[in-house]
């Protein structure tokens, strides 16, 4: 391969990485039956279903619950009055499975006497390794549900894509460069979580200042960046 071959080659890759992160998405529906603060039960984060074609996710439980805290840590607190997680892991155990449907997330909202349910997905979390490009995803999913009707009543999704290695070494050795560049997305990781976390915090937080005396009404808000 020629010195321009392998440029354009990581050109290429770049503007395929850079282009591999979804919209953001704020959609509320609903709104709680009162005003904030409101108790919240933080459930725990389950990977989201794959979509067609995609293999099914395989997260560990360790990194389901390093997510689950990071995000617990950006949820306004002023407005969100979280219970204590080993709480909401004693009164909804985790083998009896995930919670789901309105009248699950009602029956786990009463059980804590909470006014909302709060359900984190992680729907991407990736490392994928180009010849000399490495990229790391964090996408996280979040539906917040009426703690006494089950009904939801707002979503906030977001994901980031991080690359690392162009341009950082050598682009040209005399010959192709053979294996991935390792070691580079360990420590990147976290960040992108704590930065995925944050605007979905931000999202949170938009939707405590939002119209809570219109309870019931259905609307789509434009995602902010």
């Amino acid at each position: 391969m020629t010195r321009s071959g392998t440029t354009t080659a990581l050109a290429v890759l770049a503007l395929l990485a850079a282009g591999c992160a979804s919209e953001p998405v704020y959609l509320k529906t609903g709104n709680p039956s009162g005003p904030p603060p409101w108790r919240a039960v933080l459930l725990p984060v389950i990977p989201a279903s794959p979509a067609e074609g995609e293999e099914v996710p395989d997260f560990s439980y360790d990194l389901l619950e390093e997510v689950r805290g990071c995000l617990a840590m950006k949820i306004p607190q002023d407005a969100y009055q979280l219970i204590s997680l080993p709480r909401v892991d004693r009164a909804i155990p985790l083998s009896e499975g995930p919670v789901e449907g309105e009248a699950e997330m009602a029956r786990a909202g009463q059980a804590l006497a909470a006014d909302l349910v709060i359900q984190p997905e992680l729907f991407a979390r990736d490392r994928s390794y180009y010849l000399i490009q490495s990229v790391a995803r964090v996408g996280m999913r979040v539906k917040i549900y009426d703690g006494r009707t089950g009904k939801l009543l707002v979503e906030s999704s977001h994901e980031q894509v991080r690359n690392q290695g162009l341009q950082k070494i050598p682009v040209w050795t005399g010959g192709l460069v053979y294996g991935p560049i390792r070691g580079l997305l360990h420590g990147q990781m976290l960040a992108i979580c704590d930065s995925v976390a944050t605007r979905i915090g931000e999202d949170l937080a938009k939707f405590s200042d939002s119209g809570l005396t219109e309870a019931g009404t259905a609307q789509a808000e434009p995602a902010t960046n």
